[in-house]
C-alpha cells in the first residue's frame, strides 16, 4: 500500500471511530431530545436534517482541533444515509 493510501485509510478510521463514534455521535444523540419533530436515534425522520447539520459542524471543528496534521483543506459533510445515527457517511467538499 502506498503512503498516500495508508494516510487515506487512517484518516477514514480516525473520522469514523474517533471523531464521529467516540465524540460527535454522543453529543448529537443527547441533543435529539431538544430537536423539533418526530424521530429518535434509530430512526431520525424529521430530525435527520438538523442532526446532519449539527454533526457536520461538530466533525469539522473536531478535525480542525485534532487532525490538522492531515492537512484537510475541504469541509467535510456528514450525512446519515440509513436514517439512523450509528452509520455516518463523510464527503469532502
Amino acid at each position: 500500500m502506498s503512503p498516500a493510501d495508508r494516510k487515506t485509510v487512517l484518516l477514514n478510521r480516525l473520522l469514523d471511530d474517533w471523531a464521529y463514534q467516540a465524540n460527535v455521535r454522543g453529543i448529537i444523540a443527547r441533543q435529539l431530545n431538544w430537536m423539533r419533530g418526530d424521530g429518535f436515534y434509530g430512526e431520525l425522520n424529521e430530525k435527520r436534517y438538523r442532526a446532519e447539520t449539527d454533526a457536520t459542524r461538530l466533525i469539522n471543528s473536531f478535525v480542525q482541533n485534532n487532525l490538522s496534521d492531515f492537512g484537510i483543506k475541504e469541509n467535510i459533510t456528514l450525512t446519515f444515509p440509513w436514517n439512523r445515527m450509528f452509520e455516518a457517511k463523510f464527503e469532502f467538499k
